[in-house]
Parts: C-alpha cells; sequence; structure tokens
C-alpha cells in the first residue's frame, strides 16, 4: 500500500493541509519569505 511508505503511516487528507493554508493566509505567516512548507507526512525524509 502507498500509506504504508510515508512514515506518517496514511496518505494525506484535504484537511491536512488546511493549517498549513490558514498559516500562510494569516499575518502570523508575514515574515516567512521563499520557504517550503512540506506537508506530506514525512514522505520528504524518507
Amino acid at each position: 500500500m502507498v500509506g504504508e511508505a510515508v512514515p506518517f503511516g496514511r496518505m494525506g487528507l484535504p484537511e491536512d493541509h488546511t493549517g498549513a493554508a490558514v498559516f500562510l493566509a494569516s499575518q502570523d505567516s508575514d515574515y516567512v519569505v521563499a520557504q517550503t512548507l512540506n506537508v506530506d507526512g514525512g514522505n520528504w525524509m524518507s
């Protein structure tokens, strides 16, 4: 299964991205510049 290959143990869901999207749209991210925000359950680390 594909989910077994992801360190978090499951495939991502749309709601997993909600927090990142809300953060990036908020004033809390005003000082964030030129970053990659990986919301992938740790897959990029494996």
